[in-house]
């Protein structure tokens, strides 16, 4: 299946003044098996054997031939990870970027992690969402360079901050957080890295703290309380949206003008 940005319309919550505000978002992958660290049950699949190789992610995993994120599993200098050219699991080239910085190829993530095809960010691979680091975080299944989901091969989900996209890595170019309404996470991602007020056209644009809102076709900023006034110029509201978007347990709206 394939992965990708594209606009998803959100209405605000009853503000009589405010224009209501859509916002371009990265759908949620059908039935990508998931797994969130506040769940026991979706979990990755154990290894198994195929054609006398290991698999990785259980039944329908993809054939391999080391074992993803043991850094012994490899010789000096790679790493077992998913190699596109074959369409295995298999030892390959590592690169040093860590975790949650851009990327152009896999070649240039480290060891433990992949360069996911749809957001160009170095990703940590998982089995299950424990292996992710925070609660809120979500172990899903990559995407190849083409957008299509990797059977049984996953990362992690960064459970990254709107307003700063923290901990989401400018170190090799321009990144940002972006929400996934169908799998509720948040995450990293490239950016262009617009400025407030730009004119966009989807998520991979705007730059941090800021969405791309589709109605108007601008970079705005993400904001707390839902409500608020003067968020950003005294002709300004905290819109909410509906459904309702959170992170660390706060409503989240989006700064628009009335």
């Amino acid at each position: 299946m394939v992965r990708f940005f594209a606009s998803l319309s959100v209405v605000a919550l009853a503000f009589a003044a405010c224009a209501f505000p859509s916002i371009d978002f990265r759908p949620a992958d059908e039935d990508d098996g998931n797994t969130s660290s506040t769940s026991s049950s979706g979990g990755a699949g154990g290894t198994g054997g195929v054609g006398g190789a290991p698999s990785v992610g259980g039944t329908g995993g993809t054939i391999a031939t080391c074992v993803v994120g043991d850094p012994n599993s490899c010789p000096l200098g790679s790493k077992c990870s998913y190699d596109e050219l074959s369409g295995t699991i298999d030892c390959v080239v590592a690169g040093n970027r860590p975790a949650w910085t851009r990327c152009a190829s896999d070649g240039d993530c480290e060891t433990g992690t992949f360069c996911d095809g749809v957001t160009a960010v170095c990703h940590p691979v998982c089995q299950s969402a424990a292996q992710c680091g925070t609660t809120a975080s979500q172990c899903i299944l990559a995407t190849d360079t083409a957008g299509m989901t990797i059977p049984g091969f996953r990362v992690c989900t960064s459970n990254c901050s709107p307003f700063d996209a923290s901990p989401c890595s400018d170190a090799a170019g321009n990144t940002t957080c972006y929400y996934n309404p169908g799998g509720s996470y948040w995450d990293c991602t490239k950016t262009v890295g617009l400025t407030q007020d730009s004119n966009c056209n989807g998520e991979q644009q705007c730059g941090r703290g800021l969405v791309c809102e589709a109605g108007s076709n601008t970079c705005l900023p993400w904001c707390v309380p839902v409500g608020d006034v003067f968020c950003s110029g005294i002709s300004s509201v905290c819109a909410g949206v509906n459904p309702m978007i959170s992170w660390e347990a706060q409503e989240i709206g989006i700064c628009i003008d009335v």
